[in-house]
């Protein structure tokens, strides 16, 4: 009957013993009974070990601060570049790219492309965001490129589309006004602090109230209907005279200065009007199926949270920035486009000398 060990279970003939008997470890009874090569990893062993161990912690390199005093646009540039806002590379150029042709200055030129006109066709900006673009329209034989440089708080920004001429269908262009709610809120609470302090000064002052208000009267009529725009300051100037009227008629002086008082105000509302009311335009480059395939176009956001342009979802395709408004080229623009386009597409390269322009 065979045998096996009952130590590894190895099978064994009758009467032979297992060889791994000799090699039998002792059983653990005790520290002193460990043998050499059963050392124990103690605590203090694993923390030496752990010491030992080299630690490697790789430090960011040092940049010392450089300053190209060369010229103003460069010493803010390297300015930029040590404060770590924006790319140095787009720092060292110019924020709008004034004077430039979009091609060849910014763009290279395709096989046989000439540049025909550009224009200055749009101002972009997010207050809120300190954000501001200068758009430019260039029409060649080739292609329509709208180009937009700007800088915002980070650092320089681009908004740029293009589209083949052959493929343009039309052009469509709303341009009016809509109703600036940073102009309302923001600028009229600064507005009415101001002229607020103002009444207040003057009537604390030794001057004569009477004196005050006949100066701030001429002065708040004189503005509102012989200098064009200055919105603000017509604003300031009424509002300050409808303040000292109403101090003084209501100190007990005369009812009649409420009449005053209330033209000032009627021409304060009106240059709060005025000024809230902020130039909006909207210009789309249609394809054969309708599509537009450029779009220049404020970013519309929904709720109460995208009146500043800063927060809210947008609800359609745009720029990026919360206002859009012509700039000097705009007219011309929108009167020459598709008379360029339609002789573009006709006439192919025989109408570059009709419109080119130097």
């Amino acid at each position: 009957m065979a045998k096996f060990c009952e130590n590894c279970g190895k099978p064994l003939d009758d009467n032979q013993i297992c060889d791994c008997r000799g090699e039998k470890q002792p059983y653990f009874t005790g520290f002193n009974d460990v043998q050499p090569y059963h050392r124990m990893e103690t605590k203090n062993n694993v923390e030496e070990k752990t010491l030992k161990k080299e630690i490697k912690i790789k430090l960011p390199p040092i940049r010392i601060p450089s300053f190209d005093t060369s010229s103003p646009r460069n010493f803010w540039a390297s300015m930029l570049n040590n404060m770590g806002i924006g790319d140095p590379e787009s720092n060292k150029g110019r924020c709008f790219e004034e004077n430039d042709k979009i091609v060849p200055d910014n763009l290279r030129a395709n096989d046989g492309e000439i540049p025909i006109r550009q224009y200055k066709f749009a101002v972009l900006r997010t207050r809120l965001m300190f954000m501001k673009a200068k758009g430019r329209l260039q029409i060649t034989n080739k292609r329509i490129i709208f180009r937009a440089p700007g800088r915002s708080l980070a650092g320089r920004t681009l908004f740029q589309n293009e589209f083949d001429i052959n493929q343009i269908h039309g052009l469509r262009l709303q341009r009016g006004y809509r109703f600036s709610w940073w102009n309302f809120i923001v600028h009229g609470c600064l507005f009415n602090a101001v002229f607020v302090l103002l009444a207040g000064l003057f009537m604390l002052s030794s001057v004569s109230k009477i004196i005050g208000v006949i100066l701030f009267s001429l002065l708040g009529l004189g503005t509102f209907f012989t200098l064009p725009k200055l919105f603000p300051l017509k604003w300031i100037l009424n509002g300050t005279a409808a303040a000292l009227y109403a101090v003084i008629s209501a100190s007990g002086a005369t009812v009649f200065l409420m009449i005053p008082a209330a033209i000032h105000i009627i021409l304060l509302l009106i240059s709060m009007a005025l000024h809230c009311c902020q130039k909006d335009m909207k210009f789309l480059v249609d394809t054969a199926s309708g599509t537009p395939s450029i779009v220049i176009d404020r970013e519309r956001r929904r709720g109460l949270a995208g009146l500043f342009g800063a927060f809210g979802h947008s609800s359609q395709q745009g720029t990026g920035y919360r206002e859009v408004m012509p700039d000097v080229d705009t007219e011309r623009a929108v009167r020459e486009l598709n008379a360029i386009i339609s002789d573009l597409q006709t006439m192919g390269d025989l109408a570059v000398a009709k419109w080119k322009e130097d």
